[in-house]
């Protein structure tokens, strides 16, 4: 039997722009830098029952799915496929998203196949109580980040959820002020021993949690998996786990409120998965 995977599940209740009374307590499960390999591997099924016992409205997965390759993407469909929301399913493309040509069309085919709606420079109005959007920008590495098209068929003033996988253009997101901004990317840091380098890669946007530097809020997600040092070449690659130094895996159950009367729970959920 596989030890414990340790995460949290980081429950918040956030107040956002834009957000119509009708949908106070909206609830997403997010989900980021999954990056599942032969270590999360055995975790699976118990992510889902995990994931699948909070019951989110919507759940909201801002990229890095896999580590290296594409032979954990069957595996990946299925457990995401598992798992249920009321409002829908959603996601947007993260950096190892565009491993190659191949590997980013075989990420787009498994969204599909496991019933999410991938947004790339796009969004989609849910089917809910008042007007409400999701929405999804490319890439800021690898992809072709578009946020006037991203943004065209949302009008103005409009509640809106933005995927973007990284954080690092929060100013620029903010701009077109979507209720609330998800992101991941940075893994919360990953190793604070690397604090410094951190910075300087990712710039003041990288520790996880939430940020109200602007009046869009902006959720960073720590990610369920690990950064890796990737070795060798071609199929003999392999991935060798980094290891966290106070910093912890997540997923944020998020409930949006249209009142800033909301405020973080002061202890998050940890759970190991057996």
């Amino acid at each position: 039997m596989a030890a414990p995977y340790p995460y949290q599940i980081q429950r918040l209740s956030v107040p956002v722009l834009n957000w119509p009374v009708a949908l106070d307590g909206l609830t997403v499960l997010h989900i980021s830098d999954i990056h599942l390999d032969h270590y999360l591997l055995p975790h699976v099924n118990a992510f889902v029952e995990t994931f699948s016992a909070l019951a989110p409205d919507l759940v909201c997965c801002t990229g890095d799915v896999v580590t290296i390759g594409n032979k954990h993407l069957t595996a990946l469909e299925a457990m995401m496929a598992a798992i249920p929301a009321k409002l829908g399913r959603f996601a947007c493309l993260g950096n190892h998203d565009y491993d190659d040509h191949a590997h980013s069309q075989a990420v787009r085919a498994m969204w599909q196949a496991a019933g999410y709606r991938l947004l790339v420079n796009q969004s989609v109005q849910l089917n809910a109580e008042a007007p409400c959007y999701v929405a999804g920008v490319d890439d800021l590495k690898h992809g072709q980040p578009d946020l006037q098209a991203t943004f065209q068929q949302i009008p103005p003033d409009s509640a809106c959820i933005l995927l973007a996988h990284n954080p690092k253009n929060y100013p620029e997101l903010a701009r077109y002020q979507p209720s609330l901004i998800l992101c991941g990317h940075t893994h919360g840091g990953q190793n604070q021993l690397f604090s410094p380098v951190c910075r300087l890669t990712f710039g003041p946007y990288y520790d996880g949690g939430l940020y109200t530097d602007h009046a869009s809020p902006l959720y960073l997600n720590s990610g369920l998996g690990t950064a890796t040092l990737p070795i060798g070449w071609g199929r003999w690659r392999y991935a060798l786990p980094v290891p966290r130094y106070k910093t912890q895996a997540e997923v944020a159950l998020l409930s949006l409120s249209s009142t800033d009367s909301a405020k973080p729970n002061e202890q998050p959920t940890g759970l190991g998965i057996a």
